[in-house]
């Protein structure tokens, strides 16, 4: 099972795409779902997810670089999950 935060709140969460169970965020932009599946187990240790996490909830926001950003943007168009979801 993937272990995710929330993007919007800082939450930890099974599965990057589900909704938080803290602040019923669910993520549905490209820039939300590309930032969902980076804020996993998958690309960190566990340990970082906790770093991310309190600075979320500390009022800090997680964002992509541009140049990751857009790679993950096209490899979620290329997946078609925007599709599937609607």
């Amino acid at each position: 099972m993937t272990i995710a935060i929330c993007f919007k709140c800082g939450h930890f969460k099974k599965g990057a795409f589900n909704p938080c169970e803290n602040c019923a965020v669910s993520p549905r932009s490209e820039e939300e779902l590309a930032l969902s599946i980076v804020l996993t187990d998958h690309y960190f240790k566990e340990v970082n997810l906790e770093q991310l996490s309190t600075w979320i909830k500390d009022g800090g926001s997680a964002e992509l670089s541009p140049g990751l950003l857009r790679e993950w943007i096209g490899q979620i168009r290329n997946s078609g999950i925007l599709r599937h979801s609607s």
